[in-house]
């Protein structure tokens, strides 16, 4: 069987969610992370107050996210039997609402945009934050103002990163008071 990966490693077990208590969606706080902030725990409170003290890390509050599926990074095979592509990795986005407009706040994403920093991002309702240990770069235009005022002001952030094949989140418990 020419071109296949010839890494072997143990199949790990698939684990069959129980009745019915599938994860669900939601993303309501993001954490901005400086690359040294060197949070060694990501489920102790205590070293995320200590970063944030240091000004390490920003917590922004009262958000709406979504983390929907990368987008597969192809590459030519470099064995001449097998897929003319194979799998070299993901690129991936994190899209993020945030309401809370306001001139600091302006000021806040005017900075970090075109940055890279780490992340870490809290799901609703599941008691979990997901870190990213990636460079990830901030798109964050300025609010945009709807037409009707009937409609509310928002930032629209994208975070962007690149990963292998075989990344993926680490999940830690959510730290308490941190996220909330």
């Amino acid at each position: 069987m020419s071109g296949l990966n010839y890494c072997f490693t143990d199949l790990p077990d698939h684990v069959r969610t129980q009745c019915a208590a599938w994860l669900r969606g939601g993303i309501d706080s993001l954490a901005i992370i400086e690359s040294d902030a060197n949070i060694t725990n990501y489920a102790s409170a205590s070293a995320w107050q200590a970063a944030i003290d240091a000004e390490k890390v920003k917590i922004i509050h009262d958000i709406k996210g979504e983390f929907p599926d990368g987008s597969a990074v192809t590459g030519e095979n470099p064995i001449g039997c097998g897929n003319d592509t194979i799998l070299d990795g993901y690129d991936f986005v994190l899209n993020v609402m945030d309401f809370n407009v306001s001139d600091d706040n302006d000021t806040f994403y005017s900075t970090i945009n075109g940055r890279q920093f780490y992340i870490a991002f809290r799901l609703c309702n599941e008691g979990q934050i997901l870190v990213v240990e990636l460079p990830v770069t901030v798109q964050a235009s300025p609010a945009n103002v709807p037409m009707s005022n009937k409609e509310k002001q928002r930032y629209n952030v994208v975070l962007a990163w690149s990963a292998d094949a075989n990344w993926k989140f680490d999940r830690y418990t959510a730290p308490a008071s941190i996220f909330d």
